[in-house]
């Protein structure tokens, strides 16, 4: 899975992250191609969602944004079963 993400850096010094979760795309191509057509959209919804939650910590705190990109985050697999040895 694919993800849109956006690291950013707070007035208080701290890196952080943020992932639109409401954006899943199965390859790197379809997550490029939307964040391409859509960068005015996405870039005012992560800004929405980092004030809300900066907003919650405490209201003083600015921040800027460092980077917006897409990510892979692969699906977990099944673990094997271990063998029984009688």
């Amino acid at each position: 899975m694919w993800f849109i993400t956006a690291v950013f850096i707070t007035s208080a010094g701290l890196l952080q992250s943020t992932v639109m979760q409401h954006n899943l795309f199965t390859d790197k191509l379809a997550c490029k191609s939307y964040l391409t057509e859509n960068k005015d959209i996405v870039t005012e919804d992560i800004n929405k969602a980092i004030s809300n939650y900066l907003n919650n910590i405490d209201p003083k705190i600015v921040y800027q944004i460092q980077w917006i990109g897409c990510i892979n985050w692969p699906t977990p697999q099944p673990k094997p079963k271990p063998k029984l040895k009688i």
